[in-house]
């Protein structure tokens, strides 16, 4: 497994920006840090939009380094941390059922769980309106 990942802007096949995207698209979960002597704000910017935890400019300092290196990689422990802490407290939760309307409402779960869009869920109760909500926030990156 790879740690964290330090990437100079300007490299010859591939730059850091095409590298730090793939890895995104790939859903490879590593912290970047880029590195340029190149970089302006735009570039810097445009990185971390991108998901790289911070943007360090040719020479670089040691000690930014280290302490970049170090907060990123204990950023990176907490959020894995709680990743498997909230998968241990929803374990409890399931929705069972394979008719029309339980297969309907999973598909659904599944398609807006990894957006940002609002939801509204409403029903009779003891619907599930609130099962539904915790696989909802269980299965969103928020």
């Amino acid at each position: 497994k790879i740690d964290l990942v330090l990437c100079d802007i300007k490299m010859p096949r591939m730059d850091g920006m095409e590298l730090l995207n793939k890895v995104s698209d790939e859903g490879i979960d590593v912290p970047f840090v880029m590195i340029s002597a190149h970089g302006t704000i735009d570039t810097a910017v445009d990185a971390t939009k991108k998901g790289a935890y911070d943007f360090i400019q040719k020479p670089p300092d040691l000690n930014r380094i280290l302490l970049t290196v170090r907060n990123a990689l204990d950023n990176s422990q907490l959020s894995t941390e709680t990743k498997v802490l909230r998968k241990k407290v929803s374990k409890g939760y399931d929705i069972i059922g394979d008719s029309k309307g339980i297969v309907e409402v999973k598909d659904t779960i599944e398609k807006v769980a990894p957006t940002e869009a609002r939801v509204l869920i409403n029903g009779e109760n003891g619907t599930g309106k609130e099962l539904v909500a915790r696989w909802l926030h269980e299965k969103s990156s928020r």
